[in-house]
This record gives C-alpha cells, structure tokens and sequence, in this order.
C-alpha cells in the first residue's frame, strides 16, 4: 500500500460514533504498523502557544514529528522508506487534528444528551447508564425530594419554581461533584457518588443538608452506604424508601404547614 492509499484508508476510519482510549490506541498502532516504527509518543502542550521543535523532544533523524493543533505526536525510528515525506506529515497533521476535533465535538454533544440544561447536573438518561454498570464500591447515595415544588409551580408559576430547582441545585453541587448529582424527575434527585470513605460521606452530606437550611427551601432525603452493591438500583430503592419516611416525619412535625397530606398552607406570599 501506497502512501497516499495509506492515508485515505486511515482518514475513512477515524469517523466514528464511539471515540474513547481504545480507539485512539488502536489509530497509533495502525500508524506505527505502518511506518515500522518503534513506538508512538503522544502528549498535550502545557500551554497553546509552546513552542515545539526537534531540539525541545530529542527527534531523532530516524524519527518523525507531527504537530498538532494542541499537542504533538513522535513516531519513534521510523524504517520505513517515504517517498514523499512532507506530504505524508502535511497529511497525516490534518488527519489527526480532524480526529482530535471530532472527539471534542462527540463529547460535546454527549454531554449535552446526558445534562439537565437547566440545572447543569446529569439527567435521567445518564442515571439509566450508571444503572448498567455491574458493581459499586463504597457508593453513597441520596435520594431527594424537593419540597413543595408542585405547590409554588401552580401558585406563582413555573419560573418560581425553577428558582427553586437551581438554589437547591447550588447547594448540591457546592458538596458533591456535578457529575454525581442526577435529575431523574421534576421534584427528584439522586446524589451518587462512587468510591468515597463512608465517614467523609456522611460529612458532606450534613454540609450539604445546613446549606439547605440557609435558603427558603427545604428536602427530603434518604441517605444510603453500600460497602459493595451489584444492584444499584435495589440500593436507590431503599434510600427512595428512607426519603418517603422523613418527608412523613416532616409532614407530621409540622402540621401547620399542611392544609391536608398533599396541600400546602400558604399565608400572604410566604410558604408556611
């Protein structure tokens, strides 16, 4: 195979749905089968604009350097004979860098499939993927309920009630990661976070529950520790079992609040 059919076989591969590690790995070696190189190196700049020349990374004259757009690539002892060179790298720099782009893109837009746009936090979508995965370890969960969002929503419309969807939001996210945070309905969320110590998990869990308290919200949540779990969604259950009994409590606590189980007292303009 000719270089130039070389590189047109290699640009019709590099699109592609599924962009992760492996796929990288396996479009190096591809290359270096081809050139009969000894290994590939690839890295990131620390900044865009390092400078990059033959002298800074050791290339070798057996040795190929391909820069990128934000990175750079050294094939290492090349032995295979080019016979144009300089077309090949101009050629490959651009196959690559579309590659390269293609992944921010895909990721992009995964991202965006995956996000709850308003929030910022996963969505459901992303909830039923993390459902998939076969087994967690030390994973504490915390299922939540968002009080009277019904209420507001019907009383002062649904701006209110995104208010009161994104200060909540606020105070999750100022303890746990966003991407442990999910949106798996209007007034529901689940907090799932993957190998923590159990004592530093209860303990954001409480900092999470005060910044609540400083708002002029409230939720209800049940709390779960699994030192292991091959069923994640037994375990989400449960906790989802643990928030119906405090918001129980909390309906019980506070009678005044309530008109019946499910209405609201309001009084002027101020939940009660």
């Amino acid at each position: 195979m000719n270089e130039k059919e070389f590189l047109l076989k290699l640009n019709s591969i590099i699109i592609t749905d599924e962009y992760n590690n492996d796929f990288i790995n396996n479009i190096f070696n591809i290359i270096k089968t081809y050139l009969k190189a000894d290994e590939i190196i690839y890295s990131k700049f620390k900044r865009n604009d390092d400078p990059i020349t033959n002298n800074d990374f050791k290339v070798a004259s057996s040795d190929i350097l391909i820069k990128l757009d934000n990175s750079y690539l050294i094939i290492k002892k090349v032995k295979k004979e080019l016979d144009n060179l300089d077309f090949f790298k101009e050629f490959l720099t651009s196959i690559l860098n579309n590659m390269f782009k293609n992944i921010i893109i895909t990721e992009k837009l995964k991202n965006e499939k995956y996000t709850d746009s308003m929030l910022e936090i996963y969505n459901r979508l992303a909830y039923e993927n993390l459902l998939k995965e076969k087994e967690f370890n030390h994973v504490g969960i915390i299922f939540i309920d968002v009080n009277y969002l019904g209420v507001i929503n019907n009383t002062y419309g649904h701006e209110a009630g995104d208010l009161l969807l994104k200060t909540i939001s606020s105070c999750l996210k100022k303890h746990f990661r966003k991407t442990d945070i999910y949106r798996i309905g209007g007034d529901e969320i689940i907090i799932i976070v993957k190998n923590i110590a159990e004592y530093l998990f209860i303990s954001k869990t409480k900092d999470m529950l005060t910044s609540i308290s400083n708002t002029p919200y409230s939720v209800s949540i049940g709390v779960r520790y699994e030192d292991k779990t091959c069923d994640l969604k037994s375990s989400v259950k449960k906790a989802n079992f643990l928030m119906e009994e405090n918001k129980e409590e909390f309906r019980r606590n506070n009678p005044d609040k309530y008109i019946n189980k499910y209405q609201v007292k309001f009084i002027g303009d101020k939940l009660k």
